[in-house]
């Protein structure tokens, strides 16, 4: 950003280290809730138990542990740890390794209670998703610990962090959508409807979700500010007014072909957290037009309120767009349970479809926030 505007800049930044508070208190909050579910609902966890369920319970723990709770918390590393840059670095490089490591045990766990009730592997959406996520992880770890820590070329520390911090960025939400259809797909098989553990299966996705919006946007805002990318660019474009009316008639034709059908159907309403999802995105996807509207096209708008909400917007349009691609995962997810396809032809085109909608977000996002010379 240019440096007209000194004062937002600082804003944002004290922003910025001011929400790695609210990330923590979800985080904390998901973990709480998840020991809940597994250990009074579930019957507990126990790697090396003859109950198969008991064995299935490490899997969630160490999957959100891991690829979320710790990945997040390395990621505000250079947020909440006051030491020097290089320390900061290897807490980052050590938490990122940690999270891995319970990520595989984890994944073994899963493997371990497939063989123990003769239930086939990596057949659904969410393990697809899953099995991305984890090997994916494993290249940005590689590609970080060469880039960064051994090159010595300040050229190619400087051409990598933009893609390293997207890459970053992106796999968290992968990890999160991952976690949400991993939720979908037990609450699916163990029939939750209105219970109790039910609702806590579901605040438990939320918390999740909120602690990934949180740690995304004290990153974001961080190096937005820092380095000062360019958000007015949507200024250059002629198209841009059309842009919030486009966005409208989506909104309308979505939500009104859901309730219809749910209506001819006799379809229970809100119950899985695809619903509560989906209601949420719908939600917060009229109050940002909202804002939208009143800041960039009403005509008395003022050009700074209009500077200083612009990040804001850029960025809760991200994370909406990308909880409307979480919750059509789950939806995708829910209708391939539902139907109860598995391995058929139909199956794999659904999980296709998935993956598609994962490098569409994916796309989307990096032609959003990496600077206009990548």
């Amino acid at each position: 950003m240019h440096s007209s505007h000194p004062v937002v800049h600082s804003a944002h930044r004290g922003s910025a280290s001011r929400l790695t508070i609210f990330a923590h208190l979800f985080g904390i909050l998901a973990v709480i809730l998840m020991l809940i579910w597994l250990l009074h609902f579930r019957g507990g966890i126990e790697y090396d138990s003859y109950d198969p369920n008991r064995v299935f319970n490490v899997h969630p723990f160490l999957m959100f542990c891991g690829f979320i709770f710790l990945a997040g918390e390395a990621m505000m590393a250079y947020k909440t740890v006051q030491a020097s840059h290089m320390v900061q670095k290897v807490v980052h490089m050590i938490l990122q390794l940690m999270a891995f490591v319970l990520g595989v045990v984890g994944l073994c766990a899963v493997f371990k209670f497939h063989d123990m009730i003769n239930a086939e592997d990596v057949y659904s959406l969410h393990s697809w998703i899953g099995i991305g996520t984890i090997s994916l992880f494993a290249l940005q770890w590689l590609g970080g610990l060469s880039s960064f820590m051994f090159s010595k070329s300040e050229h190619t520390r400087a051409s990598m962090l933009p893609w390293h911090i997207c890459g970053g960025r992106a796999l968290l939400y992968m990890s999160i959508a991952t976690a949400l259809t991993g939720l979908m797909e037990k609450s699916s098989f163990l029939q939750l409807r209105h219970g109790r553990e039910a609702h806590l299966v579901n605040f438990m996705g939320l918390s999740i979700l909120l602690f990934g919006i949180f740690v995304d946007l004290s990153v974001a805002l961080a190096r937005y500010f820092r380095e000062g990318l360019a958000f007015e660019a949507a200024n250059k474009f002629k198209l841009f007014n059309l842009h919030p009316f486009l966005m409208v008639i989506g909104f309308i034709l979505v939500a009104g072909e859901v309730f219809k059908f749910q209506n001819e159907t006799g379809t229970s309403h809100m119950y899985t957290l695809h619903s509560w999802l989906g209601m949420i995105a719908i939600c917060l996807f009229g109050f940002q037009w909202l804002l939208a509207f009143f800041s960039f096209i009403f005509p008395r708008a003022e050009s700074s309120s209009r500077a200083g909400y612009r990040p804001w917007h850029v960025f809760g349009g991200l994370v909406i767009f990308f909880l409307a691609i979480g919750t059509a995962e789950m939806g995708l997810l829910f209708r391939f349970l539902w139907l109860e396809l598995f391995r058929s032809q139909e199956a794999l085109i659904i999980n296709f479809i998935g993956l598609l909608l994962f490098l569409f977000a994916v796309a989307v996002g990096l032609t959003v926030v990496l600077p206009g010379s990548y």
